[in-house]
């Protein structure tokens, strides 16, 4: 019955994971596309500065959209990236990806206090050659 609770868990953190990435990334294109937005209207409000058209405080507010825009792009970036670590999380995959192996370089030297993954071994690799 634990068994049997423990995946329907699984699969429902699983189902929410994948559709709150999906919206996430939707989000995403659309801050993406604010922020290309926010860049042509400054370009804009530069332009009709420098004929004085504009006054200062035009190109001072869209610099300013255009800075919360790219903040708002970013927040949207680590938002999909958590709901990312969330989907590895529920099924189990966090951390599971080896570590990638340095190749050899042409100094052979090897500090004496290296952990095995900085030599570029796991450590069940290092505890064998024991």
């Amino acid at each position: 019955v634990a068994l049997k609770k423990r995946q329907e868990n699984i699969h429902l953190q699983v189902t929410q994971g994948i559709l709150n990435l999906q919206a996430s990334e939707e989000f995403l294109k659309a801050q993406d596309g604010n922020v290309d937005n926010a860049q042509e209207a400054l370009r804009l409000a530069q332009i009709e500065y420098r004929q004085g058209t504009a006054t200062s405080l035009d190109v001072i507010t869209e610099e300013l959209a255009l800075v919360n825009a790219r903040a708002d792009y970013y927040r949207a970036v680590h938002d999909y990236q958590m709901f990312l670590l969330d989907i590895s999380s529920a099924v189990g995959i966090v951390g599971e990806e080896p570590i990638p192996v340095i190749e050899e370089s042409s100094s052979e030297f090897e500090p004496e206090n290296s952990t095995p993954a900085q030599q570029g071994q796991s450590l069940s690799d290092k505890e064998i050659q024991k």
